[in-house]
Formats: structure tokens, C-alpha cells, sequence
């Protein structure tokens, strides 16, 4: 009789091999039962310990929830998930100076994701993270059908979305506000700097729970944009007659980097008319009389920021 065996580290530990009547460090191994036998499997507590904590934007724990940690080079990854208190903890063998992301996906409709990178230089030890914080969908769903959603206060309006998309779910953050609510980090990269304005979460799914994905055509996502950051809101393309251009970013789960837009947006009233280049200087001032919101296309629902690269007015590229 053949009996197979699976060492099975957790994610703070790796396994190191076998002993006793097993050799070898293939985490699973065969031995034939012809007599009585015995293994031993030998984990070792990885190098440095990392730990963190994720919740809601409530600041609810996130139970239950996929925790995934790499390297940026990827040289390392574990993955494990939080307890009833929102808390995780995982081992690295080295993160070697590297810069390393914490992510977070919590099961089920929606699906909602939360990212943090973080530098880190210890080789050995423990490192907290800090809190990555999540959209919290409950509350969040807006309403409508056909292919046009919004919020019960029009803040967030989405039109234009293919047919299949039964329910949609949405947040928006003034990056003052709740910069914690922020994934990955207010750079393009790690090389330029973003200055926000406003980001939303955005998620949907179809008559059967499944989460939307790419589509084309492009829908259309409207975001109201918080006074406190009226004064960023400087034109791309000044003296074009085509409106207040603004830069428009979106998040890519995949790499954990934001990711500039090849088309602008543009800024619009509560019913989508184009606010006139020649209110720029008052919006920028504060003193516009009316709300001011950002209209762009979306071909997929995540992550979405208006995000101006670099110091503000100095570096459109």
C-alpha cells in the first residue's frame, strides 16, 4: 500500500524537507506502508514577519477576506486571510529592500479589492503594515438599470454600461479626507508623484452575481469632485474651446499601479454640461457657483482617480 503525504506550511513558515523514513524537500511525498514507518516534516519560521489589519471604510474589520503578499520583483509571494478581527499575518524569506504590496479581495458580489504598497528595508524581524482599507458595499449600491445607474444624491452617475449589468456598487473619496481609502500609493509607479482629486470604487456584476469585466463601447462614469480640491483642477489643454481637460487614471490590479488614461476628462454640472474653459480661474479660485463634476470613459469597473502627475500645473506628461 502506497500512502501519500502533503507538507503544508502556513503562511508566516516554509517547509524545509523531510525526515525520518520521507527525504527530499517536494512537499509531497509517497512512501510504501510495508512496515510501520515514520516522517518527519521540518518547517522553519520565515525570516521576516509581516502583519496587518483590513477594514472597511467604516472602519469594520474585513473578515474572511484573500490576502495576498508580494515582492515587486516577485520573487516572493504568500497568501493566507484575515481573521474575525480583520487581522493577517504572513512570512517572507527576504524582502531584501523591496518594495512590498499587500492585497486584499474579499469573496463574493461585489467584488471589492484593496491595495497598500509599502518600502520595506528589514531583512529580518516583523513589519506592520498599515491599515489597507476597503469600500465597504453595503449602502453602496446605486440605483437604475438599462445601462444607467446613480446614487440616491447624483454624486456618482454611471450611463452608457452594457446591458448585462444587473447591479452596480460605487464610492468616491476625497483624497484629504480618506487618503487611507487610497490603493497602491499616490505615484504613478514608484516614479511620479499623483495628486488626487477625487478616486472612486466602482464595481458590478450581472443578473447572476458575476463580476462585469472589460467591455467596449466604453460606458460613462460622472464623479462629483469635492470643493477642497476645486483649486487643482487646472486645464490640460488651455485656450482649446473643447472644455476643462482633466487627467484620468485607473487602477491595475494585476501590476498595483495606476495607470494615465490615453483620453482626458472633462468637467460637466450635475446634468453633464460641459463647465466653459472660462470658469477655470473661478472653480481653481472657489468660487464657482455650482457643483462641479469629472465625466470620463470606463471600460471596466475598479478603481478610477482623477489624478493630476507631478506638482500641480508643472508636468502634464
Amino acid at each position: 500500500t502506497q500512502v501519500t503525504l502533503t507538507a503544508t506550511p502556513d503562511a508566516t513558515s516554509r517547509f524545509d524537507g523531510w525526515g525520518g523514513d520521507c527525504s527530499g524537500q517536494n512537499p509531497q511525498t509517497t512512501i510504501t506502508m510495508d512496515a510501520s514507518k515514520t516522517c518527519t516534516a521540518t518547517f522553519t519560521l520565515e525570516s521576516l514577519q509581516l502583519s496587518g489589519r483590513a477594514v472597511y471604510d467604516d472602519n469594520s474589520p474585513v473578515a474572511g477576506a484573500n490576502v495576498t503578499i508580494r515582492t515587486e520583483d516577485g520573487s516572493s509571494q504568500k497568501t493566507t486571510t484575515t481573521d474575525s478581527n480583520g487581522n493577517y499575518s504572513a512570512g517572507l524569506p527576504d524582502a531584501g529592500n523591496q518594495r512590498v504590496l499587500a492585497r486584499v479581495d474579499v469573496p463574493g458580489t461585489p467584488p471589492v479589492s484593496g491595495f497598500k504598497w509599502s518600502n520595506i528595508s528589514l531583512s529580518t524581524g516583523s513589519y506592520q503594515f498599515d491599515d489597507i482599507v476597503l469600500p465597504n458595499p453595503q449602502g453602496a449600491q446605486l440605483t437604475g438599470g438599462g445601462g444607467n445607474f446613480e446614487n440616491s444624491d447624483r454624486s456618482i452617475q454611471l450611463s452608457g454600461a452594457p446591458v448585462n449589468v444587473a447591479n452596480v456598487w460605487a464610492r468616491s473619496y476625497d483624497p484629504d479626507q480618506q487618503p487611507n481609502a487610497f490603493p497602491g500609493e499616490f505615484s504613478e509607479g514608484q516614479n511620479t508623484p499623483l495628486n488626487s482629486t477625487v478616486f472612486v470604487w466602482i464595481a458590478g456584476a450581472d443578473a447572476q452575481g458575476n463580476p462585469i469585466g472589460n467591455f467596449d463601447p466604453p460606458a460613462t462614469l460622472t464623479v462629483k469632485i469635492p470643493p477642497s480640491q476645486w483649486q487643482d483642477l487646472e486645464d490640460l489643454e488651455p485656450n482649446m474651446s473643447n472644455g476643462i481637460q482633466i487627467p484620468i487614471y485607473s487602477f491595475n490590479y494585476t501590476t498595483g499601479y495606476w495607470e494615465r488614461q490615453a483620453n482626458n476628462g472633462i468637467l460637466t454640472d450635475i446634468d453633464g454640461n460641459i463647465i466653459p474653459e472660462s470658469e477655470n480661474d473661478n472653480i481653481r479660485n472657489g468660487i464657482y457657483g455650482s457643483d462641479v463634476y469629472a465625466r470620463f470613459s470606463v471600460n471596466h469597473l475598479s478603481w478610477w482617480n482623477v489624478d493630476y502627475p507631478g506638482p500641480c500645473g508643472k508636468d502634464f506628461g
